[in-house]
């Protein structure tokens, strides 16, 4: 609260009985002061818009709500710095939730609760099933990066990395891609456009970095093209052999016309926007790798001086698209401060 106009202060060892007794008015004066002069190390204080009001507070009956000031405020005042604020708790578990746990309701409850404010779409019952199982192994990939959301074990342990990365205010969210931005534009049409919000966070900076960096000097070149990213639900997909937790983007080729969606062989494959795209996003510490199907522009990249060539490397199936591997938040030194 602001600091009040007046303020009483009161020993915690005298019983209160008015203000000329057991209290000191000390309007302006510094609350350390009041407490010596009151002899007692412990003072409580009562709030007014002027010193009657104060009183009336001190005053009232004990069963009586006042506004008193917390702990944290009167040691504020006293120290001049600003009162401290009381972190949520987003989670709390007292045994094992997931595959093999011991699922108590109430913590099973919990994980479910903070997983759906989280976005995703899991039902809160306090019961463990496979909907429950399939989510916590998405938030693990999001964590450590794995493609394959069968890899991870589907359990959570009180005090483990997971717990506390699901228990924080940074935990990676899933969330709809959007649909356009700076530098950017979503042509997603058969319901990729679902992921991580770290994800989101790397589209729109690398659309900002091609924008300045690119499109300012070539307005002829498209926006980039972000085509696949997850389905709404996450996890596996017949499309794709990985795209399961929302950390993988495919790109369309752009093209010399400013459209997209080319191949290497083409033509109309623009090479020197394709190499801005890569660059937009392999320099972002977030990224872990990029893949792409030209061998002249892997040859180009790793002939120069760029300090996120070794990110890039080639497969012949990826001829179409350039493909975008976002790090997860526990894995690599270029993440987020989830766990402390």
């Amino acid at each position: 609260m602001p600091e009040p106009i007046a303020l009483f202060a009161e020993a915690s060892a005298v019983p209160r009985r008015n203000a000329d007794d057991s209290a000191v008015r000390i309007g302006r004066m510094h609350p350390a002061a009041a407490a010596v002069l009151l002899g007692a190390g412990g003072i409580a204080m009562f709030a007014g818009a002027n010193l009657a009001e104060a009183a009336e507070n001190l005053n009232r009956p004990a069963e009586v709500p006042v506004p008193r000031l917390s702990t944290a405020e009167m040691n504020a005042i006293v120290s001049g710095a600003p009162a401290a604020t009381e972190t949520p708790v987003l989670l709390t578990i007292s045994n094992s939730v997931g595959v093999s746990g011991k699922n108590i309701s109430s913590d099973v409850t919990a994980v479910q609760q903070r997983l759906k404010d989280l976005g995703f779409d899991v039902k809160v019952d306090g019961k463990f099933g496979s909907g429950t199982a399939r989510v916590i192994r998405m938030f693990e990939s999001m964590l450590n990066g794995k493609e394959n959301i069968a890899e991870n074990s589907g359990r959570i342990l009180p005090g483990s990395d997971v717990a506390k990365a699901l228990a924080s205010k940074d935990a990676p969210r899933w969330v709809q891609m959007p649909k356009s931005g700076v530098g950017f534009l979503n042509e997603d049409t058969d319901g990729f456009g679902w992921g991580s919000s770290v994800t989101k966070a790397v589209i729109t900076d690398a659309g900002a970095r091609y924008q300045a960096d690119w499109l300012a000097t070539h307005p002829g070149s498209p926006p980039i093209g972000i085509n696949d990213v997850s389905k709404k639900g996450g996890g596996i997909t017949r499309d794709h052999e990985t795209h399961e937790a929302g950390l993988d983007i495919d790109i369309r080729l752009p093209r010399k016309d400013g459209l997209t969606g080319a191949r290497v062989s083409w033509k109309t494959y623009d090479r020197d926007a394709t190499e801005a795209v890569v660059r937009a996003f392999a320099s972002d510490p977030r990224v872990e790798r990029v893949i792409i199907g030209d061998w002249t522009l892997m040859k180009r990249i790793q002939e120069s001086d760029a300090g996120w060539k070794s990110k890039v490397v080639v497969w012949s199936d990826h001829k179409d698209h350039v493909h975008v591997d976002v790090a997860g938040a526990l894995s690599g030194p270029n993440t987020n401060p989830v766990v402390e």
